[in-house]
């Protein structure tokens, strides 16, 4: 039995060791693959497309890829399957039977003990608590001088915001690099 123990603890560490290095190796390729995807990125387009400010209208090539939609309609056709045949034992009663039985759960009689009524183990806080009353609000001077509220026009400035400019910082891989 010891033996048999001992057999188990080593295969569960084993284990262990093997999910471990697995797990290692996933988590390595994961960030290799990171990797070569932020090195391919495209942040140098976004930055210049965003500083860009082009008035006409973009050229694309007009070569377009022409597909046969003779042979794309072929994905799209229904398939006729074949219909469900009804076997005997999917009629057989006594596989499917519901053997669940209810029963009636009943409860004991509460019983009310000394401690519940002795009032020693409760303590009375509600008699601890006061009510503050806040004293009366008065008008003050200040608040019915007309000069602290002066009514005179109010200043708006109109922000411009500069041109977005490239800098060699912002199209370099390596300051993007995680």
């Amino acid at each position: 039995m010891k033996t048999r123990n001992n057999v188990q603890k080593a295969v569960t560490k084993t284990m262990a060791v093997i999910m471990s290095l697995v797990l290692l190796s996933i988590t390595v390729n994961a960030q290799e693959f990171w990797k070569n995807i932020l090195r391919n990125n495209s942040f140098s387009q976004i930055a210049y497309a965003m500083a860009e400010e082009s008035t006409e209208a973009t050229i694309y090539p007009t070569e377009a890829v022409v597909a046969d939609y003779a042979d794309m309609a072929s994905l799209f056709v229904a398939e006729a399957e074949p219909s469900l045949q009804v076997e005997s034992w999917m009629l057989d009663v006594n596989r499917f039977s519901a053997t669940t039985s209810i029963l009636t759960e009943t409860e004991s009689a509460l019983e009310l003990e000394d401690w519940m009524v002795n009032e020693s183990f409760f303590s009375n806080t509600a008699s601890l608590l006061t009510v503050d009353k806040d004293t009366a609000l008065e008008l003050e001077g200040w608040m019915t001088d007309e000069a602290n509220f002066k009514t005179g026009t109010l200043k708006v400035e109109n922000e411009v915001e500069s041109k977005l400019e490239v800098k060699d910082w912002m199209t370099n891989n390596l300051a993007w690099k995680f």
